[in-house]
């Protein structure tokens, strides 16, 4: 798999990656700086026990905001 053009942009987590979910562990030593409440606006959905944004929700999803090495 390829690295995205831009590799130094955050990544918003709102599921499994989010801060005191068992995914965040598997990131924690590659992360610098969390910013711990973040909304974007969607609406979250489940999809087989999933989360994901759907971004033309009208509501705010709320996620953190992790910044990587």
């Amino acid at each position: 798999m390829e690295l995205p053009e831009k590799i130094d942009l955050p990544f918003f987590a709102y599921g499994t990656f989010k801060p005191g979910q068992l995914g965040f562990y598997r990131l924690l030593d590659c992360v610098e700086e969390i910013e711990p409440v973040c909304n974007i606006r969607g609406d979250l959905l489940e999809r087989d026990g999933l989360p994901i944004v759907d971004e033309s929700g009208r509501s705010d999803v709320v996620g953190s905001l992790i910044k990587f090495r």
